[in-house]
């Protein structure tokens, strides 16, 4: 949830509901949320690349 927040600009409670589709495995809400980290991660300053390698470990 940390990470999410910090690179990814998510509040806390978007970020739960990150980790909450990650636990139930819910690949349409994972990948929603995975186009909305990749655009706060490059809109913080970090490379496009590395956000989705940021994601893919998460």
């Amino acid at each position: 949830m940390k990470i999410a927040s910090e690179l990814g600009g998510f509040s806390l409670g978007k970020a739960d509901i990150l980790r909450r589709a990650i636990g139930k495995k819910s690949k349409d809400e994972m990948n929603r949320l995975r186009d909305e980290f990749i655009r706060g991660c490059i809109q913080n300053g970090i490379k496009e690349e590395t956000a989705r390698k940021i994601y893919q470990l998460i």
